[in-house]
């Protein structure tokens, strides 16, 4: 499999992460003892995300095809992503740091605290690929699965308030007939 044929992949992959945003929005937020706030927050950091991966996945692939050299192309896609990446680091952080008191209710840190680091980690790696103190394409392959990365872990935390949400769903009350 080449760059490219994995850059499709991921471009798959958000895509279906983005399709299934409307299902997984539709959860009892009240029965998974969520705030709107916090299934909100995540699903913009999902569909943000997963937009991240869609044009990220192609800028190489557009930049080879209007003859910029491959090289140079991934260098430039390394410094794009790493603007988007901070860019989206910032506004999540941000959007993140506005929940108070009982918006909070079912948010969960671990999963933000975890990969907050990592995605600086991720953009301090494309900053050095962009400058070609690394190779910039398994670099830029690395920051394009980090984005893809959070929209499958966004996406699974979504999954969980569908499940806990059937779990703590009451059931109707029968009909009875005199």
């Amino acid at each position: 499999m080449n760059e490219f044929e994995v850059l499709l992949s991921f471009l798959g992959a958000a895509v279906a992460f983005a399709g299934f945003t409307g299902v997984v929005s539709l959860i009892d937020r009240r029965a998974a003892h969520v705030s709107h706030q916090v299934t909100t927050f995540r699903i913009k950091s999902l569909i943000s995300s997963a937009l991240c991966v869609i044009v990220l996945s192609v800028l190489p692939i557009f930049l080879i095809a209007f003859k910029m050299p491959p090289p140079l192309a991934w260098r430039a896609g390394c410094a794009a992503m790493s603007v988007v990446g901070l860019a989206y680091l910032f506004l999540i952080s941000r959007a993140r740091s506005r929940l108070t008191g009982e918006q909070k209710e079912g948010l969960s840190t671990a999963q933000f605290n975890f990969m907050t680091p990592l995605g600086a980690l991720t953009i301090l790696g494309l900053i050095g690929a962009a400058f070609g103190q690394i190779p910039a394409m398994p670099m830029y392959l690395v920051g394009d699965f980090f984005f893809l990365l959070i929209s499958a872990t966004v996406f699974l935390r979504l999954v969980f308030m569908l499940d806990e949400s059937a779990k703590n769903r009451t059931a109707p009350d029968p009909v009875v007939n005199d």
